[in-house]
């Protein structure tokens, strides 16, 4: 999936046919989104952690952070 609209037509599907999601499964889909987010912003690479989230700048953010901190500012 690299569209929002995508990811949220998913869900919708997913609530119509088996209703309440488990949480396991909006976690998924919440970081799929973060990660199409990430992708539309420039970045290289998310990973997720059990307590953290990192970021792997491109090098165009290496070496002006301000750009991408701008960014996700404003989205």
């Amino acid at each position: 999936m690299t569209q929002i609209a995508q990811i949220a037509d998913l869900k919708k599907e997913l609530i119509d046919r088996y209703g309440k999601l488990p949480v396991e499964v909006s976690n998924l889909l919440s970081k799929i989104l973060i990660k199409v987010l990430a992708k539309q912003a420039g970045l290289k690479r998310v990973d997720f952690g059990t307590d953290r989230l990192v970021v792997y700048c491109a090098k165009k953010y290496q070496k002006n952070p301000q750009t991408l901190i701008d960014w996700a500012l404003t989205n």
